[in-house]
């Protein structure tokens, strides 16, 4: 476009010396004006650009992008606890329920066995109690607690010493040994089933789950802008990444579409 305007430029240029110069004819500069204005009927229309753009302007927007929803939050709640519960279903809590109830039941049978193929004591090593959705429900909110008061860094000893400045949050809720076996017999799916190709299929489940409650509780507005985030971990995981410009420095890399 700017070699051509260039060149637009010094056809014009050179059509005014034709004009103020007495030896060329009155012939030769008409002829010079008509390649002129072929050249811009060609190449080079300002009308045509101009009704473009305005066409493009004034159009109608695609009703695919026309937002009809207010947006916004859609179901309102009376409760810190409802909000929680919109995300985190009873189909999710049941799928944990099962998964975890079902491995730590496995696990202490398999170890049972091998004590006793190895001629060890018979005694149980301890008695498996299964895990409901009100216990679920605490152990979550532990985990949320100790993020939100900045004491997921502290160790679980810690965190239960009735001595320390703590609230007494950790204590009443359930004791330590308890918390520490649920932390250890977790579980979101089953092992033997999932796809092994999937670095997510641990939680796919899950994460499906909670992601298909998330446009239907909020509906954002019509600019987004995605973000990225790096959430602090240090734990066994094969895509943690490190990035030293960060203030955690390791961490799982997200990339967030934000409401704006």
């Amino acid at each position: 476009m700017m070699d051509n305007t260039n060149e637009l430029d010094k056809n014009i240029s050179d059509g005014d010396d034709s004009n103020s110069d007495p030896d060329y004819s009155d012939i030769e500069t008409e002829s010079d004006d008509t390649s002129i204005d072929e050249f811009i009927s060609k190449d080079d229309d300002p009308s045509d650009s101009d009704s473009t753009g305005a066409n493009q302007a004034c159009g109608r927007i695609p009703a695919i992008n026309i937002m009809k929803a207010k947006p916004g939050a859609v179901t309102s709640v009376a409760a810190i606890m409802d909000t929680f519960k919109l995300f985190m279903t009873d189909k999710i809590l049941n799928e944990i329920i099962f998964h975890t109830n079902r491995y730590a039941k496995r696990y202490l049978h398999q170890q049972e066995q091998k004590r006793s193929e190895c001629g060890g004591s018979q005694t149980i090593l301890f008695q498996w109690k299964d895990l409901d959705h009100a216990e679920l429900e605490a152990f979550l909110g532990l985990l949320i607690q100790s993020g939100i008061g900045h004491s997921n860094h502290e160790s679980i000893t810690q965190l239960w010493d009735i001595s320390d400045s703590l609230p007494i949050l950790y204590q009443a809720t359930m004791s330590s040994h308890r918390f520490k076996d649920l932390l250890r017999f977790l579980r979101f799916d089953h092992r033997q089933r999932r796809d092994k190709s999937d670095r997510l299929a641990p939680i796919w489940f899950i994460l499906e789950c909670f992601t298909k409650q998330l446009p239907r509780h909020f509906t954002p507005i019509e600019n987004l802008t995605i973000d990225e985030q790096l959430v602090p971990f240090r734990g066994h995981c094969f895509f943690v990444q490190y990035m030293p410009k960060k203030p955690s420095k390791y961490g799982l890399e997200f990339w967030l579409l934000c409401d704006a």
